[in-house]
């Protein structure tokens, strides 16, 4: 599963932040792309979150195709960006 959250606090930047649980590079990319195109399709700051999601996702493609990356922030689920998921508004899947 591929989530997307975009930092819009008080102080958020509207940065997005990216979580995935893919065990593989074939199902990211299946996911990410699923992902990518849906919201696409149903937000209109898509200039804006393309310049933040795609190099995101490629540090998610990177880290789990097993190289290194000091974007990516490893726990249960794959984190890429600055912001804490906790402190920004869901955007994708709505």
């Amino acid at each position: 599963m591929i989530k997307f959250y975009k930092n819009t606090g008080r102080s958020g930047n509207g940065e997005f932040v990216i979580q995935t649980d893919a065990k593989n590079i074939d199902e990211f990319q299946s996911e990410f792309s699923s992902a990518i195109a849906k919201y696409a399709q149903e937000n209109e700051d898509l200039e804006f979150a393309m310049d933040s999601l795609i190099p995101s996702g490629f540090a998610l493609a990177f880290k789990i195709a097993g190289y290194k990356t000091d974007l990516v922030h490893e726990s249960r689920v794959l984190t890429v960006g600055y912001s804490d998921p906790a402190a920004c508004d869901l955007v994708y899947p709505t």
